[in-house]
């Protein structure tokens, strides 16, 4: 499946994944998370496949398929070491 992945403006961390060339403007999906209220491109036109990082590739295509979008969040921790 050919994916294209949108990051959220209001919450950095959080992303919209929805089947290459979809609506995603205005109500198109029945989002109701505030945080896709404004979003930006991402990666476009990318094959869904395992090893894209923070993403289940596989349950990601099956609420795509299921509901039109998958949503996935990333965190990222940085510990200093003090040695």
């Amino acid at each position: 499946m050919i994916v294209d992945i949108y990051q959220s403006n209001i919450q950095r961390n959080k992303f919209l994944v929805v089947q290459a060339g979809s609506q995603v403007t205005g109500k198109a999906l029945n989002l109701e998370d505030a945080a896709f209220a404004n979003i930006s491109p991402f990666n476009l036109g990318l094959t869904l496949q395992p090893g894209i990082i923070g993403l289940n590739a596989e349950k990601a295509e099956e609420n795509i398929r299921a509901h039109g979008y998958h949503i996935f969040g990333i965190r990222v921790e940085v510990t200093i070491d003090p040695k």
